[in-house]
């Protein structure tokens, strides 16, 4: 890590709250590790899909003549746009043990092939205001203090 992302870090985890901004595919959502339970929730705005280009576009269509796949776009684009997401969802989620909200902001998951990529686990429900979503992160926090407190008498 650089040592301006090591700042960072550093003086984020002495805030008692606060809310941080990345990029979904930059070195705060894919390459730090957080203390377990330090965040409460992430919002993920878009895809995360690769721009479409030249070589992206040339890709897919080199996929489709191979016929390893009828839809070469799901392995140009689809595919490495819901890793991202995963490795966002990750800095939140660390193991089976952990509880969070993972939002992602974007209407285009609740449809057709998008939506088919997620994990089933993944719950899709339409969120109108993000007032709703802070207050349903604080009670995630709240449960998840009272099993880790319930833990220690069972």
């Amino acid at each position: 890590e650089s040592n301006g992302t090591q700042v960072f870090i550093e003086e984020f985890l002495n805030i008692s709250s606060g809310l941080a901004l990345t990029v979904l595919g930059g070195r705060f959502t894919e390459g730090i590790d957080l203390p377990a339970g330090f965040l409460r929730g992430i919002v993920i705005a878009g895809l995360g899909m690769p721009p479409p280009d030249p070589v992206n576009s040339a890709l897919c269509s080199w996929f489709k003549c191979q016929n390893r796949m009828s839809n070469g776009f799901d392995y140009v684009y689809r595919i490495p746009g819901l890793q991202r997401i995963v490795q966002a969802a990750g800095r939140l989620i660390r193991s089976s043990a952990h509880r969070g909200l993972v939002v992602l902001a974007d209407d285009r998951w609740m449809k057709g092939e998008h939506r088919a990529m997620l994990p089933s686990y993944w719950t899709a429900r339409p969120c109108a205001e993000l007032k709703s979503l802070l207050l349903r992160a604080d009670e995630i926090q709240w449960q998840q203090q009272q099993q880790d407190q319930l833990g220690d008498y069972v």
